[in-house]
């Protein structure tokens, strides 16, 4: 098993000497009080020298990238000689890692459109690797990180890093200023992965007063169930990895109704984790992938919190499924 260190705050050396290495950084942001939701994915092909980076945000339905309240989706930004711990894209994303994976700041300015955030992220826990958030028996989940692979001597070649962060800063939308002090979490992967071939699964999150986060990775095999294949159970800065899972989703056409979790923990307690979700957008959030997204209400023992679903799927699949008359 894993366990992150100071140096996977780094770019890694690519263990397999190909074109399709990728490295991906994934920050968010959440204002529950103004309904904004806010997405920073930056992938690193680092053999080739070039990023694709794509800032989301979005506060109501809708059902293309189009209604989004702010996208910019860029590709063949030059990387040059800057590392993971400190980069400036050429499209105004600015991330600088003070402490690794304690401290993170985050800029990022677009003023031609007078959109601008900067962000401060510090850590409510440990990072956690795909090794040790996976269930037992359940399989592999829905992404090329979620199978690791490991050299003749178990050494992992490959990798993916979870983390819930407290997130503050400030937001700006045109006229529109906005407080940002809320949980969040953010991620971080290494090794190849191709530009198709997507799985179908369920990457949520949602974070309680009472300092109880959660994370759950699914494998959904239709759209209705799921089966949590990775995660774990925050409680102040103790973390503690799921036993077992279930997703039940009630869904019109792409969009999810309602969610159901049931969660069993490796000290033996269990959740029922009820989402409501609010907003929801829809746009391609890769190569030949869609992601389905949501700000959602979640409710577990009678307390509140917030955070969102979002699930991913390969554009040719569902492009099948219409053509086919399966939706």
């Amino acid at each position: 098993m894993y366990r992150i260190s100071a140096a996977d705050a780094r770019f890694h050396e690519p263990t397999l000497n190909e074109a399709r290495w990728l490295e991906t950084n994934w920050f968010a942001f959440l204002i529950p009080e103004a309904g904004i939701r806010g997405h920073v994915y930056t992938g690193f092909r680092t053999s080739l020298g070039v990023a694709f980076s794509q800032v989301m945000i979005y506060s109501h339905s809708g059902d293309s990238l189009l209604d989004f309240d702010y996208m910019d989706s860029r590709v063949h930004l030059p990387i040059g000689w800057q590392g993971l711990e400190r980069f400036e894209l050429a499209n105004g994303l600015k991330v600088r890692v003070h402490e690794p994976h304690k401290n993170i700041t985050l800029t990022y300015a677009d003023d031609r459109e007078e959109v601008a955030f900067e962000l401060t992220m510090d850590s409510l826990m440990w990072p956690v690797h795909i090794s040790e958030t996976a269930i037992p028996d359940t399989g592999a989940g829905f992404s090329a990180f979620h199978r690791v692979l490991e050299s003749s001597d178990g050494r992992p070649l490959t990798g993916h890093l979870d983390q819930t962060m407290r997130v503050q800063g400030h937001l700006r939308m045109g006229q529109h200023d906005y407080d940002i002090d809320f949980p969040s979490n953010r991620d971080h992967s290494w090794g190849p992965r191709n530009e198709f071939g997507n799985s179908c699964g369920n990457f949520d999150e949602g974070h309680f007063a009472s300092g109880l986060s959660f994370s759950v990775q699914t494998r959904n095999d239709d759209l209705k169930n799921g089966v949590v294949t990775h995660g774990f159970i925050r409680q102040g800065d103790r973390v503690v990895f799921l036993k077992g899972g279930v997703g039940r989703y009630e869904v019109d056409r792409w969009k999810i109704r309602s969610i159901v979790y049931e969660l069993e923990d490796q000290d033996g307690r269990t959740y029922t984790i009820t989402g409501t979700p609010g907003a929801t957008a829809q746009a391609q959030s890769g190569s030949n992938q869609y992601a389905v997204m949501g700000q959602t209400r979640w409710t577990l023992d009678g307390e509140t919190g917030h955070g969102e679903f979002l699930w991913h799927w390969d554009v040719r699949r569902m492009q099948r499924m219409i053509r086919e008359g399966r939706l």
